[in-house]
């Protein structure tokens, strides 16, 4: 499997865009991946011959070639089982809203929609050269007009980053009303949404990186802001499907909507 992410190139595109991926599956397995619960959205360039499978709550997706994924609350599994080619661009929780790429979140919105006009595949892309690569997307999404409530995209964003930051919302100069209206509906999550699934997706990867043996229930509880050993347990499982000591044993692929990649 051969993977990298960049960040953008250009300053403008940076306060929109996380980060540019790529992926290539060249030896299929039998293991799925997991998808971490994740608050943004990505645009998944691949040829139009690539099938993707993505398994959630015992439902198979299906959807060939390009997609857009948006984000979602509880873990999705992908197949790879065949060889393909994935180009991605991670965007920031309200970043495709301010490029204009998304409207407002609906409450029936699927997960797995059609990539806007502007973002394709091509022949100029060569997942094996990344800056060239991540050019090519790079002029796609420029070649948007700005588009969208910029206003409603800059207070959307500064909650996101008080939030990564751990400072508090009502720093803020205006309502926790308005800011959690206007957060829903750029993200489709609610600000308790967002804040838990930053928390969990940090005791994630310190678990990760843990020996089993060496994992101290107690003190994660502590240190990640849980209430007591059990209530960790409970969040961890829905999270992640699984009990964390079945995840500890087996340890899949995980992957942070597609960007972050650990064996």
């Amino acid at each position: 499997m051969n993977t990298w992410k960049l960040k953008p190139a250009s300053d403008y595109l940076a306060l929109y865009v996380e980060y540019i991926w790529a992926l290539e599956v060249t030896e299929p397995s039998q293991q799925s991946a997991l998808l971490l619960p994740n608050p943004s959205a990505n645009a998944v360039l691949s040829p139009s011959a690539d099938k993707h499978v993505y398994r959630k709550n015992g439902f198979k997706l299906e959807v060939q070639g390009g997609h857009w994924l948006s984000a979602y609350t509880e873990e999705l599994y992908v197949d790879d089982t065949h060889p393909r080619q994935l180009l991605g661009v991670k965007f920031f929780p309200e970043g495709a809203f301010g490029l204009g790429l998304m409207q407002e979140h609906r409450p029936s919105q699927k997960i797995i929609q059609p990539l806007p006009a502007c973002l394709r595949w091509s022949d100029e892309i060569n997942i094996n050269c990344p800056k060239r690569a991540a050019t090519v997307i790079e002029s796609q999404l420029l070649s948007l007009p700005p588009a969208n409530d910029q206003r409603v995209w800059e207070n959307v964003r500064k909650a996101r980053l008080h939030i990564n930051e751990g400072k508090s919302l009502d720093l803020l100069p205006m309502s926790r009303r308005t800011l959690e209206r206007q957060f829903s509906l750029v993200t489709g999550l609610s600000l308790k949404q967002y804040e838990q699934m930053v928390r969990m997706d940090r005791l994630i990867w310190a678990i990760y990186q843990e020996q089993a043996e060496r994992i101290d229930w107690s003190d994660l509880a502590y240190r990640f802001g849980f209430s007591d050993q059990p209530y960790l347990i409970r969040q961890l499982k829905k999270a992640i499907g699984v009990t964390p000591k079945r995840y500890l044993i087996e340890k899949h692929l995980s992957i942070d909507l597609f960007g972050d990649f650990n064996h």
